[in-house]
Order: C-alpha cells, then structure tokens, then sequence
C-alpha cells in the first residue's frame, strides 16, 4: 500500500498514534507526508511497525510516546523501517528513542539514508535507540537530540546493532555506533529550526557553514532531496533530507513548491 501527495498532512492531534502497520507481511509506502501529533501511552507515538514501512521524502514531527519510540517505533521479526530523504524533528519518548526506536528481535532492520534526525528527546538515544535488530545509517544527520539528563545524546544501542555505511553527521559520540572515517562526530550540526523550505513536507535547512554542506558519500548521492530538489544544483551532495541550493549567493528554497 502507498499513500501521500503534495501536502498530505496526517495529523492526530495528540489524540492517538497517528499510523500503525499491524500486518507482518505489509509493505506501506509513505511518500510525501507530514505525520504530526501522535500521541500513545505504549511505543510508537507517530507511527508503530510490525511490518516494512518506507519513508520517502517524509517529515515526523512532534509525536511523543510514553514508551519507545517517540517518532516511530519498529516492533517485531518482520519490521523493516527506511527513512529516505526524510526528516524527523520534535518528537519524544520517556522510554528510549526520541526519534526512532528498533525495539526487541534480531531479525528486525531499520535503514536510515539521506534523513534528518534533529531536536528530540528521550531518556536514553534522544535521536534513535537500537534495542535488537540492526540500524544502519548513511549520510544522514542525527544532531541535537537530547537524553534524560538534558544534554546531548544523539544515539545509543544495546549489543553491536548500530552501524554506519559512512558520510554522517552527530553532534555528539554514539558510544554503541560503528563509525567510518568519513563520519563527522561531536561537530556543531549547523542545522537551522524546522521550516517550510519548499517542497512537499518541512525540513531543516542547513547554515552556509554547516559541515553537512558538501560533505555526503558522492559515490551514493540520491537524485533529489527530501523537498524533491536535484541535488546536482547544491554541486557536491551535502548530508541529510535538505540540499543546501543557492543562486547569485543567495538561498533558494521555492523549488517545486508553493511556500
């Protein structure tokens, strides 16, 4: 199944999780859709997976979740979970995961390419949490997300399931993560406040110093970013779902988009 559209915007108003894919054997396709204000006393405030669910150039945004998983939460043998040019931003989990959680079995997956992970919070891996399964990141930024204790704590796993394929950004050191050298650690991020900055579905924009900026695997760039921009316009690929695009020195953001 798939769904999505040019502002498609699924809101649950803190009422309730905002998604859950329940089936084992599923495939949802989420592309182009803003999930905002899910809210759930268990795991998976935004959205809950049992089964595989696709990200495409997607945002989550302030969901909270009492358990794991403030933004999404991958349960189970079957989850597979890939955040693509996608964002997620301002979520929160009093358990683990602020952002993502991979929560239980061995057998699980969740892929994070060209993504944002920024500004969320949980009491412990403020930005994702690996707690059974494999997480597996590439030039992705995954910044300024906090722990219970209030400072940075960008990523955290139980066993040896955090991997990373090269060209991320952290803001600060992921202590279960297997870094590569084109890894930039403990830098500051550079990532501005989530915005419209054209496109289908908010991100965060990138300063002009940002150490994202041209900084990406160029080997393993995607066409466009997580506002449908060709990267190509931005020169070299820069991390994370925003390509920073400019024009006569000044910042393009009106691509493909009515804001």
């Amino acid at each position: 199944a798939s769904f999505g559209g040019r502002d498609a915007v699924i809101d649950a108003a803190d009422l309730d999780r905002a998604l859950q894919v329940s089936n084992y054997d599923a495939f949802v396709l989420v592309q182009s859709v803003t999930i905002r204000g899910g809210r759930t006393s268990g795991d998976g405030g935004g959205v809950l997976a049992f089964g595989d669910v696709v990200f495409l150039m997607s945002s989550l945004v302030a969901n909270t979740a009492t358990g794991d998983g403030g933004a999404i939460a991958a349960v189970g043998p079957r989850a597979d979970v890939t955040l693509l040019n996608a964002t997620v931003s301002g979520s929160v989990a009093a358990g683990a995961g602020g952002g993502v959680a991979a929560i239980g079995d061995p057998d699980m997956t969740v892929d994070v390419y060209s993504a944002t992970i920024s500004r969320n919070r949980a009491d412990r891996g403020g930005g994702i949490h690996v707690a059974g399964g494999t997480a597996r990141l590439e030039n992705s930024i995954i910044a300024l997300n906090h722990g219970g204790g209030g400072g940075l704590s960008d990523c955290d796993g139980e066993g040896a399931g955090l991997f990373s394929f090269g060209g991320n950004l952290f803001s600060s050191r992921c202590p279960a993560l297997r870094l590569r050298p084109r890894d930039l650690v403990s830098r500051r991020p550079g990532v501005r406040p989530l915005a419209r900055n054209g496109g289908p579905v908010p991100t965060h924009g990138l300063t002009r110093s940002s150490p994202a900026v041209d900084a990406a695997k160029q080997g393993l760039c995607y066409r466009f970013d997580g506002r449908g921009a060709p990267r190509r316009l931005g020169g070299r690929c820069d991390i994370g779902a925003y390509e920073r695009v400019t024009c006569g020195g000044l910042l393009v953001n009106l691509i493909g988009s009515k804001h």
